[in-house]
């Protein structure tokens, strides 16, 4: 899980250019709701917890926090915002249990067979 980290500043990059994008759009066509503000603190939330697990924390405890903090956010677009919309969320919750399931035994797996 050690990557080059200009990889993944390349990544966080996008998603914050894409996240804006989105959010803008929704800006664009529907104003300034309650649901933009509450997105846009979810999302400065969780990037802020991403970067405090990236720089101060250590394996094996730093892929379990990245591993919960990716089930927070597949949790969030599967099953909050279909919930927040009105639509019925029961595909998202049943996905959002599978890959969040799946990540951890990878994690898990991982860990067990890397060394460190």
């Amino acid at each position: 899980m050690t990557g080059d980290p200009k990889v993944f500043a390349w990544i966080r990059g996008g998603a914050l250019i894409l996240a804006a994008v989105l959010i803008a759009a929704r800006v664009g066509t529907h104003g300034f709701d309650l649901f933009i503000l509450v997105s846009a603190a979810l999302l400065v939330v969780l990037l802020l917890a991403l970067r405090h697990v990236e720089r101060h924390t250590r394996r094996p405890r730093k892929n379990y926090l990245r591993w919960l903090i990716g089930a927070v956010a597949l949790g969030l677009v599967l099953v909050a915002l279909p919930l927040s919309l009105g639509a019925s969320v029961l595909v998202g919750a049943i996905l959002w249990i599978g890959l969040s399931a799946a990540g951890l035994i990878w994690c898990v797996q991982y860990e067990r067979t890397e060394s460190r």
